[in-house]
């Protein structure tokens, strides 16, 4: 059997990635469970990430190696990428140099782009990119990247409707991904391709600037607004950074979809390509000879790998100093706020727990603070039944910062009869490593949300409140810890029982749900399932 970890060609290593069907296992006698269209809806959804791997062929997007399934497991197969997500790697890899270069942001951003790109060519969406789903292949500097995680991907092309210019635009209206790293108009479900970008564009941002979870809906507030300009004015920036970069930054980071950059365009763009002309520059201690011979042409070079204008001309190498540090502050604070999640979800009586979620989701609707207020915009979304709301960016990021969240359990406290649990939790948070530092942080209300549900289903179908009880839109299924789940956009349709008549799935008319036992390979080129006796 493939151990974990254990070579598997040249390159990276490869890692098991293991998806449960069910929360239980299979009935004795590998009889479905009752709800088995839930089950082969959920395998639908693996095996078309297991699509989309195996159409991108790499270009800095993780690397599908082979899937094998059972009756209750889907294990999916992929190169193993020792460096770890993005902030970690940043972490290690740059403990000693006081900071990330220039350059290395733009190697970054670059592989960022042409992994973009690549999707986009190959007419995938991602639509959950952030720091956690870039990872790296080692530990090492120059580490490359690859993009993870296409359980929330669909295919471009599906929906196409007319646009106000008569012509044909492909729409998507399922919502997916990480409030902070959301597009404006994935909020609105209604969306294309570029929501892609603007995803990538936030991501480069924490990467220079860390996660700003001090500020996190000022920084949401900038990002989301129309301003000009309003980019230069997010925290954290070193003062150091080069125009080309805000150039990059605008690009990705457009209000309006239909003049945003592509991720084409931004990979080719002056920041993204700086680090080959610095590169070649070290190398050969002179000046690019393509460089050289597109000036004298009053342009530039038609290679892809160069850029659309002079690298030298604005962008420098020069020491982004405190970027690394705020990676590992971040780090330190995403403890924290495990700990406070752990005491929340295990101290409180059910009864409390349900009233505090119902009191911090009430206040998370509410007007934003002082705050970043001046950058303060709404959306209109249209939900699966198309009824229209609008949304202001605090109830769209979902935050509350740990001072209000105690302020909101000292506030029970006077409605209850009873509250030592309440008195208990607080006084447990206050006792927390360095609360005081984290005092003004902000807390993702989707941590809680994991575990305390307002509504609940019993076996009558009445809905009640209570402690680690899933609703509908969470089903017992992880979500993202920024918020992001594509399972509560998902509807069976018609049909989905009869396995035979949906297109893109690798199992073809044979489910593992109706296999009696025993292992068996999926060949990702062509479907078929071979039945394997042991793994050799």
């Amino acid at each position: 059997m493939l151990g974990l970890g254990q070579p598997i060609a040249s390159g990276c290593a490869a890692a098991t990635h293991e998806h449960r069907l069910r929360r239980s296992r299979l009935r004795p006698g590998g009889a479905p469970p009752a709800s088995s269209h839930v089950l082969q809806l959920i395998m639908s959804t693996h095996t078309s990430e297991s699509a989309i791997l195996t159409s991108l062929c790499q270009c800095y997007n993780l690397k599908l190696v082979s899937v094998y399934e059972s009756p209750s497991m889907i294990y999916m197969i992929t190169e193993y990428c020792e460096g770890g997500e993005m902030m970690p790697y940043l972490s290690k890899a740059f403990q000693d140099t006081g900071g990330l270069r220039t350059e290395d942001v733009s190697r970054i951003s670059y592989q960022l782009w042409s992994a973009v790109n690549h999707c986009a060519k190959h007419k995938v969406i991602h639509r959950d990119i952030k720091p956690e789903n870039v990872m790296f292949c080692n530990s090492k500097k120059d580490s490359e990247l690859r993009l993870i995680d296409f359980g929330s991907g669909t295919y471009d092309g599906a929906v196409v409707e007319q646009s106000e210019g008569g012509g044909d635009v492909d729409r998507h209206h399922t919502f997916a991904g990480s409030a902070f790293y959301i597009s404006p108009e994935m909020f609105q479900r209604n969306y294309t391709p570029k929501t892609d970008v603007w995803s990538a564009g936030a991501t480069l941002y924490v990467l220079v600037a860390g996660y700003p979870a001090d500020r996190l809906q000022e920084t949401f507030n900038i990002l989301q607004g129309t301003k000009k300009d309003r980019l230069r004015q997010l925290p954290n920036m070193p003062d150091n950074m080069p125009d080309s970069y805000y150039d990059m930054l605008e690009g990705a980071l457009a209000y309006k979809h239909k003049v945003r950059s592509t991720a084409g365009q931004l990979m080719n763009g002056e920041f993204a390509q700086f680090h080959i002309q610095h590169g070649s520059q070290e190398s050969n201690g002179a000046i690019s000879i393509l460089d050289i011979a597109a000036e004298a042409a009053g342009g530039t070079s038609d290679s892809q790998d160069q850029p659309a204008t002079p690298v030298r001309a604005r962008t420098k190498s020069v020491l982004l100093e405190g970027s690394v540090y705020r990676h590992n502050a971040y780090m330190g604070y995403q403890k924290f706020e495990r700990s406070v999640t752990t005491v929340l979800a295990t101290m409180l009586t059910k009864e409390h727990a349900r009233q505090l979620l119902t009191l911090i989701e009430d206040e998370s609707k509410k007007g934003n603070t002082k705050n970043g207020s001046a950058f303060e915009e709404t959306a209109i979304e249209v939900d699966s039944n198309s009824q229209v709301t609008i949304k202001t960016n605090k109830e769209k990021l979902q935050v509350i910062t740990i001072a209000n969240l105690l302020d909101g359990l000292e506030s029970m406290k006077a409605g209850a009869a009873l509250h030592d649990d309440i008195d208990e939790v607080i006084t447990m948070i206050r006792r927390l490593k360095d609360f005081s530092l984290y005092e003004s942080f902000a807390y993702h209300i989707s941590f809680l949300r994991q575990f305390v549900s307002t509504k609940r289903r019993t076996r009558q179908g009445s809905k009640k409140g209570g402690l680690f009880q899933m609703d509908g839109s969470n089903s017992g299924r992880n979500t993202s810890v920024h918020g992001g789940n594509v399972w509560s956009s998902m509807r069976v349709k018609r049909g989905l029982g009869d396995s035979s008549t949906r297109k893109g799935n690798v199992f073809k008319n044979d489910l593992s749900v109706q296999s009696s036992g025993g292992m068996r390979r999926v060949n990702t080129a062509t479907g078929i399932l071979s039945t394997l006796s042991s793994l050799a």
